[in-house]
């Protein structure tokens, strides 16, 4: 069966018609439409942006609110000292986890080189595709255009071969030729706003929906070739020597895949120049770039902790706790001994 490389106009269509076909209404009318609408905006955010609206929402106004109500039964005031401090602890914390990395991952990708950030398993993958190839070897320092439009190709027809079933090879590279052009052009599209991005409107040409089709596209051939029975059509796959190296699903791994070769351009112009084994030099490459990565992860980690440490300084303004505001401490212990010296005495006069 021949299969051409075409886009998936609407695969919402069966879903929208099994909720018609069904007879429960769950979540059906304004309210019900408007939280799943909600939900699916914070999704397309990206995991930084759900943990955080949802960490906002669940727990850091929850327990600032609880704050400013601390023993308000007490004094008749709002403590707004406790409520101070406990959002600058759940405000600080949250985001943190994820603005630190970022930071770092940020400052990394530019002073050393965009491969720091692809997990190593990639990493291993894209090179092993790379070894031997004495065609992309004599393209890389002099023609990297040409060089990354034929490697895109190559790793895009390992992908397909190792996802798919029924493609012959002239099907394999042509669409490995098509999805290496639509890589390229994802790389030079330029993104949607914050808020198109939340609403899902369709921005032609936007490098979201590029990234969309190709994925409509992938989904439409390991559908023909595996059917419904394929529980992650959306995932792809590159292999060597007949065994999965790794695994992805496809946007992340068309990233990946894009942060490599853009590395791999800057460091072979150089390196290549003073040495012709090509072969070791992608050897040297990928053993800096999957040690490297796993001194970041490590620095990630570290710098996230130690700034949680810190935490504890930024928010503790008070010398004294502030949610013992109208609590009088002497007074209660003065209390607490009364008390015992009463019981004390009631046993005493009953010897």
């Amino acid at each position: 069966m021949k299969i051409n490389s075409v886009t998936v106009t609407n695969l919402r269509v069966p879903v929208k018609q099994n909720k018609q076909d069904s007879n429960d209404l769950s979540f059906k009318g304004i309210v019900g439409d408007g939280i799943v609408a909600v939900m699916d905006g914070i999704e397309r955010g990206g995991i930084a942006a759900s943990f955080t609206v949802q960490d906002m929402f669940g727990t850091n106004f929850p327990r600032t609110y609880n704050g400013l109500q601390r023993n308000r039964d007490i004094t008749g005031e709002y403590n707004f000292q406790e409520a101070k401090e406990v959002a600058l602890r759940e405000f600080i914390t949250g985001p943190s986890m994820f603005l630190i990395p970022l930071a770092i991952l940020f400052g990394v990708r530019n002073l050393a080189g965009t491969a720091y950030s692809v997990p190593g398993k990639r990493i291993e993958a894209f090179s092993n595709i790379l070894t031997g190839n004495d065609e992309l070897k004599n393209i890389l320092v002099n023609t990297p255009d040409e060089f990354k439009s034929k490697y895109y190709a190559s790793v895009f027809r390992n992908i397909l071969s190792s996802s798919t079933t029924r493609l012959n090879d002239a099907e394999l590279d042509r669409n490995a030729n098509y999805f290496a052009e639509q890589l390229i052009a994802i790389e030079s599209a330029k993104p949607k706003n914050v808020y198109y991005s939340i609403i899902n409107k369709k921005v032609p040409g936007s490098r979201q929906d590029l990234i969309a089709g190709l994925e409509d596209s992938f989904l439409a051939l390991t559908k023909a070739s595996d059917g419904e029975k394929t529980k992650n059509l959306y995932v792809a796959t590159i292999s060597g020597n007949s065994k999965p190296i790794a695994s992805a699903k496809l946007a992340n791994m068309m990233t990946s895949l894009s942060d490599y070769t853009k590395d791999l351009l800057k460091t072979g112009k150089k390196k290549l120049k003073s040495t012709s084994d090509f072969d070791s030099f992608i050897s040297s490459f990928t053993k800096n770039r999957i040690g490297g990565r796993v001194i970041l992860n490590s620095l990630l980690c570290g710098s996230v902790i130690a700034f949680c440490k810190t935490i504890p300084k930024i928010y503790m303004r008070s010398k004294k706790f502030p949610g013992l505001k109208g609590l009088d401490v002497d007074s209660v212990n003065a209390q607490n001994n009364n008390s015992k010296n009463v019981s004390a005495e009631v046993k005493n006069e009953n010897k």
